[in-house]
């Protein structure tokens, strides 16, 4: 009772305080829209910001309640570890008003107009992650850093999110720099195959997808489902991830449900998942590099699971040491990554768009430009001329030479006005010299002082560094040690207007 007392003083606290750039010490609550979506969902949280947080070393911890609970419930159960970590948490609202997610699928669904002349809607399912890189990206904005370390937890329904996240990400990658993510006895997981013990395994136990449209005109409704790639499932395998469960936590589960097939209670549901992964990463020509802990003496309870300790004198609970203390192991890119640029623009009707591809680990490519003209492309870079007024959407599929596929939609970011307009990516706001460099350029502006926001990502959409640019005269750049020699996407961003300029750090 204590801690909540503080809590909510120290969130009066704040809020008396005014607004400020960054969040205030204690428990407060914000919300943003997810512009993927295009309807009127968005997503709010809760954020926990202990008095020993630093803006420059301390973590980012997200939290994900089970069915029934807040995100305030799990920071209040969980905050005494914040405490000790200086993590900032985030308790995202899942399953109801301000949220887009359902926790048990880790999935997002959107209602979206249809370009066609039917004027149909469009269900599209997406991936969990876009939420997840949306929140990361307003807390970065807020609190004033370029990169924040990332830890992700979930009990029981928030379990199954975290579980079904970090499968699905690595066919939807997102920049949130995951370092570890813990699922904390959830009803079911899923097995990344398509049967189990002879049983078939639909989503969400195992990987058989609903049939996708075949035409009409929504024929990507079902966009997050249709991929089962070798690739897919080793890097998930290789992924920073922990199966954790009460030893007490003994209650039937069975409902008639495909999970039933996995256990009775969740201890044994857990522990056949993990014996299954474990045994089907040699099978596919890797280790698992997971972790995996039954909590002694918990039953079905998020305080008793994420509180309790080896042993009495241990500075630190077991899921707390997991989480935070467990070496990170870099995870291999091999899944093809379907990605290009620009993000949004706004050009002249008659006026030529050029895409730049930057898609990874693929051979072919399909583009659907979105108009009435219909027209596709096989090119790598294609181009494109947009000649009536309206917002457009556009699509690319990337596949490997073993015929894994990935799918990248941008969802009505081409604006054609019929007036003099601004063709974003003919103009150049900036030159990077020298490139190839070795972590130190120079940022070169055609105009005298320039604001805007300069972002590098990797090549399959990472964000790795970012730096607000303040009224500043070619500014020099020096790049962290930890961003490895390679070639990136340097983005600067100036109110509506984005130019991306490829960099090649020799290092």
């Amino acid at each position: 009772m204590r801690k909540i007392i503080f809590i909510i003083v120290l969130y009066l606290l704040g809020m008396g305080s005014g607004k400020s750039q960054t969040f205030p010490i204690g428990l407060s609550k914000d919300s943003l829209t997810i512009p993927e979506l295009f309807s009127w969902e968005y997503q709010s949280f809760y954020i926990y910001k202990p008095l020993n947080y630093d803006s420059i070393s301390s973590p980012l911890w997200f939290v994900i309640h089970g069915t029934g609970g807040t995100g305030a419930g799990t920071i209040g159960n969980l905050s005494s570890i914040a405490d000790r970590r200086g993590a900032l948490m985030i308790g995202l609202t899942l399953d109801g008003a301000g949220s887009t997610m359902v926790s048990q699928s880790s999935l997002i669904h959107s209602l979206d107009t249809n370009p066609n002349s039917s004027g149909a809607a469009c269900v599209y399912r997406l991936s969990g992650s876009v939420v997840l890189k949306r929140v990361y990206d307003l807390i970065k904005s807020k609190e004033n850093r370029n990169i924040i370390p990332s830890y992700l937890s979930g009990f029981s329904s928030g379990g199954q999110f975290v579980t079904r996240y970090m499968l699905i990400r690595q066919a939807y990658p997102d920049s949130v720099p995951i370092q570890m993510a813990l699922s904390m006895s959830p009803f079911g997981y899923t097995l990344p195959t398509d049967t189990f013990l002879g049983v078939a395994q639909p989503w969400a136990c195992g990987l058989i997808m609903p049939l996708q449209p075949t035409g009409g005109v929504c024929p990507h409704s079902y966009n997050i489902y249709g991929w089962n790639c070798n690739e897919h499932i080793i890097q998930y395998y290789n992924e920073n991830y922990a199966v954790c469960v009460g030893d007490l936590d003994l209650d039937s589960q069975i409902n008639g449900s495909c999970f039933d097939i996995t256990g009775v209670t969740r201890l044994d549901r857990s522990r056949t998942f993990f014996a299954f992964c474990d045994s089907n990463a040699v099978t596919r020509g890797t280790t698992l590099n997971w972790q995996y802990a039954e909590i002694p003496g918990a039953g079905h309870d998020e305080y008793s699971l994420f509180q309790t300790k080896w042993l009495p004198t241990d500075s630190s609970t077991i899921a707390e040491s997991i989480l935070f203390d467990t070496p990170y192991n870099p995870v291999p890119s091999i899944a093809p990554v379907a990605f290009f640029y620009p993000d949004s623009i706004t050009i002249q009707a008659n006026d030529t768009v050029f895409f730049n591809n930057v898609s990874v680990n693929s051979t072919s490519y399909y583009w659907e430009f979105g108009d009435s003209t219909y027209a596709t492309s096989t090119l790598t870079n294609p181009y494109h001329v947009y000649s009536m007024p309206g917002t457009y959407s556009v699509e690319l599929t990337a596949m490997n030479a073993a015929g894994c596929d990935n799918w990248f939609k941008r969802k009505h970011f081409i604006h054609v006005t019929s007036g003099v307009g601004l063709d974003e990516l003919s103009q150049k706001i900036f030159n990077v010299s020298p490139n190839p460099n070795n972590g130190i350029f120079n940022i070169n502006f055609n105009n005298s002082r320039i604001n805007g926001l300069l972002e590098i990502y990797t090549l399959d959409g990472k964000l790795v560094y970012s730096k607000f640019v303040n009224d500043e005269i070619n500014p020099t750049i020096q790049l962290p040690s930890f961003i490895s020699g390679g070639m990136y996407i340097l983005r600067l961003k100036i109110d509506s207007r984005i130019q991306n300029s490829k960099l090649l750090l020799n290092r």
